[in-house]
């Protein structure tokens, strides 16, 4: 009785503690086991009705060297049956002993520690990710281990989706779990579910949406839903033998970069809202760690984007300064030489031709270099009116023929009357001349330069044809923009040029195109534009006309000029520019002596520069419309600040007319005459009282 009651506070102790409990006798065999032990041996005495079978072989193993050794013994093994699941126990053993030191019998117990090892191989996944996506900077390997990591803590199966925002287009990584411990992935279960068409949907939906989609229980959710949004999936799921599904989106920076899909195949397994939690934490990870990437690999493009763009910009500012000094060289050579008597008279001619060119290339660079600052800031405008095309062109080759002279180029030239264009006459030249240097530049000595004009349906085009020096392919899309030129060329230049005639053409409402078979074959440029309404083809030859600089020299005896200018060099040019065309000169240099002069001896107009030492050209001007008699008095601005704004800001603040440095002597000469001819066509306030 003493026994009895003895064994059945045993068994009554062991069925209380959360354990499998049992004994065996001194062989190992079972003799006896708790309550949980019955329930899921289902009265079986053998360990193979508990244990899984992948992790019999090792618990047998355990198992016997115990029993050989005498010695307790502690495995973490799978316990479980099919109907429930297989979980991770804790198992000790320990042997019972006589007086006399024999085994008699083993106690052993299985501890349920299923949550504690998830987690703890849930952390070790995380971390294992985190160190690999650290330094991963979306490599495909480091990225497919941390899916596979991941295998088959939450599935057997795993796709990812990366896309690529830019292109759309997507990478792709399917993996299977190893069947058995060091067993490789099966390509054969990959092959036969993820590779099933209709796994494209989900997750293609999972990344417009970015909402997850996911299946506890593929089975049951079945079972309960009858109809609407998602039952054709899951019968598809159910069709491929999926118990449990998951897509979830990969977000970073409220932007979708992929999918990451898991799914469990094996009959009765299930996922549980911690694996989704689990699922999520790894998606967000992979997220960050993809966009990082792509960050850094933005960022390290635009660094190399902004080296490149240094490099050009020294290189530019190194052009810059030889195409600067090559001019001014011969000017101030030539110069010297004709101030200190070292010219014979036959070469002074020369000497004045020479320093007249290379004026005008200073003028051009200095030109150039203000188009392009304008069309950084913005404030570049085009004047638009109706052009014909093809006197535009016409007009800029004329402009070109000196230089294909000098270098002894052929132009071959076939212009068709086009039309008209609207636009900005002297910024279409521009374009067209700007091409034709270009060409001109590049050609050896004896080639050949094509200008075509045609109409193209609605458009004109003029094409700009070299047989010189060609481009080359990788360098092509690059030809177009700022202070880029081929590394090879061997004709250097700013590389302004041909950025200016993109902005330009496309100021007009046109396009420009670069063409070329390679080096040492050519180059062709073609530029189309718009060409206006027919009925406007009538004002082709007046818009031509119109464009047209007057070539008559003015006549101004009889005329007194105020010539305000604080330059000593500058008052002294425009002085005699003045007076070798007849008229009277009284030059100051401040806006106080241009007042005081004013009101001693009324002038007929006045030409002054914008920037005074006193006070600027505008206040100038605006003090002298106070005065009553000289409210209508022609004045001219002159400054080197040569936009249409600065004109504009110019006549608003009080002067008639705008011309800009350098002044051409034709120029200043006939703006004067036109000022004084239509002051004197009316009665003129600012002639001196009787």
């Amino acid at each position: 009785d003493v026994k009895k009651r003895s064994d059945r506070r045993y068994a009554d102790l062991a069925d209380s503690v959360p354990l499998l409990v049992w004994t065996t006798d001194h062989s190992g065999r079972v003799q006896y086991g708790n309550q949980r032990w019955e329930a899921l041996a289902r009265g079986s005495r053998e360990f193979a009705s508990v244990v899984a079978p992948e992790d019999l072989p090792r618990f047998l193993e355990g198992w016997n060297a115990a029993l050989a050794s005498g010695q307790e013994w502690e495995s973490e093994v799978r316990f479980g049956n099919l109907d429930d699941g297989w979980r991770v126990h804790l198992v000790r053993v320990v042997p019972r002993r006589d007086e006399a030191g024999e085994i008699t019998s083993w106690i052993g117990t299985s501890t349920d520690i299923d949550a504690r090892v998830r987690a703890e191989r849930a952390l070790r996944m995380l971390a294992d990710a985190s160190r690999r996506l650290g330094t991963a900077l979306d490599d495909r390997m480091e990225i497919e281990a941390v899916v596979r990591g991941a295998l088959p803590i939450l599935g057997d199966l795993a796709m990812l989706d990366l896309l690529d925002g830019n292109t759309h287009e997507h990478k792709r990584i399917k993996l299977a779990a190893a069947q058995a411990p060091g067993e490789r992935p099966s390509k054969q279960r990959v092959a036969s579910l993820l590779d099933d068409p209709r796994f494209e949907l989900g997750p293609a939906t999972v990344a417009y949406t970015g909402r997850p989609e996911i299946y506890l229980d593929v089975a049951e959710e079945l079972t309960e839903a009858h109809s609407g949004k998602g039952i054709e999936n899951l019968r598809f799921l159910a069709e491929l033998g999926v118990s449990a599904y998951m897509c979830l989106p990969l977000t970073s920076r409220d932007r979708s970069v992929g999918t990451l899909t898991f799914a469990r195949s094996a009959e009765g397994h299930t996922y549980t809202h911690a694996d989704v939690a689990l699922a999520e934490d790894l998606a967000r990870r992979i997220a960050v760690a993809v966009d990082n990437a792509r960050l850094h690999e933005t960022t390290e493009k635009r660094r190399e984007e902004l080296e490149l763009a240094n490099k050009s910009k020294d290189v530019f500012l190194a052009t810059l300064s030889h195409e600067l000094r090559t001019p001014l060289n011969a000017i101030v050579g030539w110069t010297d030489m004709m101030r200190n008597g070292q010219l014979a008279s036959e070469e002074l001619g020369r000497a004045i031709e020479t320093i007249d060119r290379n004026a005008h290339a200073l003028n051009h660079l200095v030109a150039d270099l203000l188009d392009v600052s304008r069309i950084v800031t913005g404030s570049l405008k085009i004047d638009s009116k109706l052009v014909g095309l093809a006197s535009v062109v016409e007009s800029a080759i004329e402009a070109a023929r000196p230089q294909c002279t000098n270098k002894r180029v052929v132009l071959d030239v076939s212009l068709e009357r086009v039309g008209c264009v609207k636009g900005d006459a002297g910024r279409l030249r521009q374009i067209i001349g700007n091409l034709l240097s270009n060409a001109i530049k590049f050609t050896p000595s004896g080639g050949t330069v094509v200008v075509r004009v045609t109409r193209n349906g609605e458009s004109g085009q003029v094409v700009v044809k070299d047989s010189g020096e060609g481009i080359a392919a990788d360098f092509l899309p690059h030809v177009f923009e700022r202070f880029r030129q081929a590394e090879e060329a061997k004709a250097r230049g700013l590389g302004l040029g041909l950025a200016i005639v993109k902005h330009l053409v496309e100021e007009h409402g046109g396009t420009v195109a670069a063409a070329s078979d390679g080096k040492g074959k050519g180059a062709t440029f073609t530029v189309t534009l718009p060409i206006a309404a027919e009925e406007a083809l009538a004002e082709d030859a007046d818009a031509a006309r119109l464009s047209m600089p007057v070539s008559a020299q003015p006549q101004l005896a009889g005329v007194h000029a105020l010539v305000v200018e604080d330059d000593p060099d500058g008052n002294e040019l425009i002085t005699t520019i003045l007076e070798r065309y007849g008229a009277r000169v009284t030059s100051v240099g401040t806006a106080a002596a241009a007042l005081d002069a004013l009101d001693a001896d009324r002038p007929d107009i006045i030409v002054s520069d914008i920037g005074l030492p006193d006070a600027d050209g505008i206040e100038l001007i605006k003090m002298i419309r106070t005065r009553a008699f000289a409210k209508t008095l022609p004045a001219i601005a002159l400054t080197a600040y040569a936009s249409r704004q600065d004109a504009a800001k110019a006549i608003a603040a009080g002067f008639d007319a705008h011309v800009a440095k350098p002044v051409q002597p034709g120029t200043l000469g006939t703006t004067v005459a036109r000022l004084i001819t239509d002051g004197r066509a009316e009665a003129t306030p600012s002639q001196p009282e009787a």
